[in-house]
């Protein structure tokens, strides 16, 4: 492994816990500077007011063999931990974190009170403008310990709400990426069908052109005899009376078929009568039908009697 810069150092020692920030942490006349501040600040100063790209370009710059290739939590790692040393690693960050941010220290530099102070900060706060201010905030000489508390609790539970927006803005952005591959396939169809139809209108011009050339004027062609229209009408007559009479057979056919199925019904109507007839018929034989153990009437004895036929079901009399 090559040689490393000075910032290069165990990530481990970058998060060890720091005391508390004193009130002589917030003494000094002048801007503090990044080493002088509580450890306990250092994570919340790189993560918030320096991007990853900006953190990576610095250590590329101080000399940091392998920066390119680190993650963004290793460099972060890195950050903090050379924001805590004051030697030549920490004051290259102290200045580029004021030269990054030179117009905020500017107006919180016009503060001389904690009230003054806190008002700027809950304006930048509302305003969505949270990098700059903070380092501003943190190094001006009347910032005070509680105040200094307060607004490292903002900045922190800010982290966390912009983490959760994050999430839902990835979930939305994957909606997002499959709704417009979904349209773009879509629109890949249509151009495809586009490309068709283009195609097709090409070719329709070239054959109107390739008709214009044979129809050129008589200047250029011999001359046409008149045509005959008889001839030209013709066949456009017997398509029209072929389509008449396919006309009149399709009546037709819907006709017969209407006939037919008029016939079937009345056929399975017949049908029906029919069988209600002989079941009737076979009732009245077995009604008028003799026993075996009873003789035969004699016609002779039944001349001139009459007959009372009662119900019309077999068996109802004797």
């Amino acid at each position: 492994m090559g040689p490393t810069c000075l910032l290069h150092r165990s990530p481990a020692l970058a998060f060890m816990a720091t005391p508390a920030p004193s009130a002589s942490d917030w003494a000094p006349p002048r801007r503090s500077k990044i080493w002088e501040l509580s450890g306990q600040f250092h994570c919340s100063i790189i993560g918030t007011c320096l991007s990853a790209p900006e953190l990576r370009q610095f250590f590329v710059r101080f000399g940091d063999s392998d920066a390119r290739a680190a993650s963004d939590h290793d460099l972060h790692g890195r950050g903090v931990y050379a924001a805590s040393r004051r030697d030549e690693g920490g004051k290259l960050l102290n200045k580029a974190l004021d030269k990054r941010h030179e117009t905020a220290i500017r107006r919180f530099a016009k503060a001389a009170t904690v009230d003054a102070l806190r008002a700027l900060w809950k304006q930048s706060l509302d305003q969505g403008d949270i990098s700059g201010p903070y380092w501003a905030f943190l190094t001006q000489p009347a910032t005070d310990a509680r105040l200094a508390q307060d607004v490292f609790g903002d900045v922190h539970m800010l982290s966390h709400q912009v983490g959760a927006a994050a999430r839902l803005d990835i979930a939305r952005l994957r909606r997002l990426e499959a709704d417009l591959a979904e349209r773009e396939e879509k629109l890949a169809r249509q151009q495809t069908r586009l490309a068709a139809a283009a195609e097709e209108r090409v070719t329709l011009t070239r054959t109107i052109r390739l008709l214009e050339t044979r129809l050129a004027s008589p200047e250029t062609c011999a001359p046409i005899p008149s045509p005959d229209f008889s001839e030209i009408d013709a066949p456009r007559h017997r398509l029209a009376d072929e389509i008449a009479h396919s006309e009149a057979l399709t009546r037709r056919l819907e006709a017969s078929e209407a006939r037919r199925a008029r016939a079937e019904a009345e056929a399975r109507a017949a049908s029906t009568r029919l069988q209600d007839a002989e079941e009737d018929l076979a009732a009245l034989e077995s009604a008028i039908r003799p026993a075996d153990d009873e003789a035969p009437l004699d016609s002779e004895a039944l001349r001139g009697a009459k007959i009372l036929y009662v119900g019309g079901r077999p068996k109802l009399v004797d």
